[in-house]
Formats: structure tokens, sequence, C-alpha cells
């Protein structure tokens, strides 16, 4: 029996239907990031907080999983966007972060997830390598306070 098969063998219900939601969600994002504004997508993302018990390792790892069988690679962004909903409805709080670097005359950007400033879903010595822009939250605060003079 194959190490892949073997693997999906031992995952029992609660996994498999982690495993499927974020297929679905990953799917998903993938659309809603070309059909809507990047703040209504990040909205979804951020679901109020819920109590379900949730293990951030098992979501990680079962939300990576999923992106690697899907006939297409899903982007950070969408990876970091779906995983940021699944822990917030287990009740686990994370911060979308996105950051930029130059690599020849090319800007690159990469999306990751942190929580109490410790990278979910890569590793650090990646994200460091990254200039980190303002949170989402910062930047929608930015824009209101430009346009309006106000902070709220």
């Amino acid at each position: 029996m194959s190490a892949k098969v073997q693997q999906l063998a031992s995952l029992d219900l609660d996994d498999w239907r982690l495993l499927l939601s974020a297929v679905g969600w990953l799917a998903f994002v993938r659309a809603a990031l070309r059909l809507w504004s990047f703040p209504r997508v990040e909205r979804w993302a951020s679901p109020p907080l819920g109590s379900g018990p949730g293990n951030e390792q098992r979501i990680v790892r079962l939300v990576t999983a999923a992106g690697r069988h899907l006939p297409w690679q899903p982007t950070c962004l969408e990876r970091s966007l779906v995983l940021q909903r699944l822990l917030t409805r287990c009740g686990i709080q994370t911060q979308l972060c996105i950051g930029v670097r130059k690599e020849g005359q090319q800007l690159t950007a990469h999306a990751w997830l942190e929580r109490e400033g410790r990278v979910v879903n890569d590793s650090p010595q990646a994200a460091e390598t990254y200039t980190r822009l303002l949170s989402p939250e910062a930047m929608y605060g930015a824009a209101r306070h430009l346009a309006t003079g106000r902070n709220a």
C-alpha cells in the first residue's frame, strides 16, 4: 500500500470532514478572489471567533494536504484565507500577514498567518524574507482615516 493511501486510510471521520471542507473552501476562495473585492473575501475569512475544539497543527496539516491534491495549485493567499476561517471557527485567532520582496526586477508577494507573533502556516525563515505590509485591518483603518479624517 502506498504512503498516500496509508495516510488517507489513517484519517478519522473528523479529519475527513475537515479535509473535504478545506477542498471546498479552497475552490470557493479561488473564485471569490476573482469575483469580489479583497476586503469582502477577507471579512468572510474572519468570522466571529468560534468555541469549537480546534487543534491548530491538525487543521494546518489537513488544509495543506487538501491544497496538494487539487487540480490547481492554491496560492499562499488562498490557503491562508481558508486556514484563517477554519481556525477562527474553532476558536483559534490568527492574523493574516502579507509581505513583499524584490527578486531581480520583480516584486513578489507572500501571505501567511500568525498567531501571537508566531508563524502558523509557513516557516518563520520564509516569512522573514518578506517586508511585511500593514495588516488588512490597519490598511482599512488608514484608508478610512485618509478618506474621512477620522479614525472610526
